[in-house]
């Protein structure tokens, strides 16, 4: 997780633009996870994304999701997300026409390997819009409550402590 760290910095000093960053890089709760989900890596992505370009974060979220997708939120003026664990942030709203779809699917063939992965079960890439865009929940930070953002100075893995099981252990412990 130091090396993306490192990557992103480099292209960052480097003045390179990028349409897309694509981050899958690790779980929250993962140890040396909060290096790669706290805002400063988050500005770092962003200074490397050309102004119209996006930022797709892909996790399988737990009880951190609130806490990164805030934090997102401090840097990114536009986050949506996208069946749940895909999000997608950047300068402007994500809504892809469904042109840009269909050519995705088409060209991957994604639809005709895959058919049994996606609801509805359809070959055909221009079925498949609609119920794509239905997918896609955009976010205001005022929805996520009253939280802080994620910072290198306190890991992720620091929010995400369960209480009620501290306190079950604790409890458990003294016995």
């Amino acid at each position: 997780m130091a090396d993306a760290r490192k990557v992103v910095s480099s292209y960052a000093q480097r003045s390179i633009g990028f349409d897309a960053v694509i981050d899958n890089l690790c779980f929250p709760h993962w140890p040396g996870a909060g290096g790669v989900k706290s805002i400063q890596f988050f500005e770092s992505i962003k200074k490397v994304l050309k102004p119209n370009g996006f930022y797709y974060h892909i996790n399988n979220f737990n009880q951190e999701k609130n806490h990164i997708l805030y934090t997102l939120s401090e840097v990114f003026p536009h986050i949506a997300v996208h069946n749940g664990m895909m999000v997608i942030c950047g300068d402007l709203p994500y809504s892809p026409s469904e042109e840009q779809v269909v050519e995705i699917l088409s060209e991957k063939n994604i639809l005709a390997r895959a058919p049994n992965l996606f609801i509805p079960n359809t070959t055909q890439p221009d079925e498949f819009y609609p119920y794509f865009k239905k997918l896609i929940v955009h976010t205001d930070q005022k929805e996520l409550g009253q939280l802080r953002a994620l910072t290198d100075e306190i890991p992720s893995t620091e929010y995400f402590i369960s209480l009620p099981s501290l306190i079950n252990k604790i409890k458990a412990g003294l016995r």
